[in-house]
């Protein structure tokens, strides 16, 4: 019994006592959770619950819901600035406005960071900070990510040569609906 639940809790180290006291059950060993978890002490592991916080305090709630208000009137070619215009035919040039985007973290919002950026005259993104999900880039590396998982690479190169062959298989469409 004490085997099993070592090896089950070094495959899976989240899988909680419940889920343990299936397993036992389908090999025919019927224990309580409480045991499982004085076992598992015994053999050196420790158990705990996660500590319950909000993702978003009230505070970056309210900075998403200006940056959207602010933001929702944005055209779709957001960043480029068109103009020129003449009477017998319609003539646009482009300027591409860079802007930079970054997360409102304390390190990148330092004074000194500011005012490199603003002597550089580099645009800076207004983004609400606690907001990684309005980037869509997140959310590709996510899905990056829980691909890899799924596929458990071992070590160093077998993890390199899984995001890779991972990358590749993610589809344009994918991108676009982002």
């Amino acid at each position: 019994m004490a085997r099993l639940m070592v090896r089950e809790v070094k495959k899976d180290p989240r899988i909680t006592r419940s889920e343990l006291q299936k397993i036992l059950e389908a090999s025919e060993t019927r224990v309580c959770k409480n045991t499982i978890r004085t076992g598992l002490r015994r053999k050196g592991f420790q158990s705990w619950k996660p500590r319950k916080t909000y993702l978003l305090k009230p505070i970056h709630i309210k900075n998403r819901l200006k940056f959207a208000k602010e933001h929702l009137e944005k055209p779709s070619s957001f960043g480029i600035k068109y103009y020129g215009q003449t009477k017998r035919k319609l003539s646009y040039l482009v300027e591409i406005i860079w802007i930079f985007q970054q997360n409102n973290d304390l390190k990148r919002m330092a004074k000194a960071t500011t005012a490199w950026f603003r002597g550089k005259e580099i645009n800076v993104f207004g983004w609400p900070s606690q907001s990684s999900d309005l980037n869509t880039i997140e959310n590709l590396w996510r899905d990056l990510k829980l691909m890899v998982q799924k596929r458990d690479p071992r070590n160093l190169t077998e993890l390199k040569r899984t995001c890779q062959e991972d990358w590749d298989k993610i589809s344009i469409n994918i991108c676009t609906v982002l």
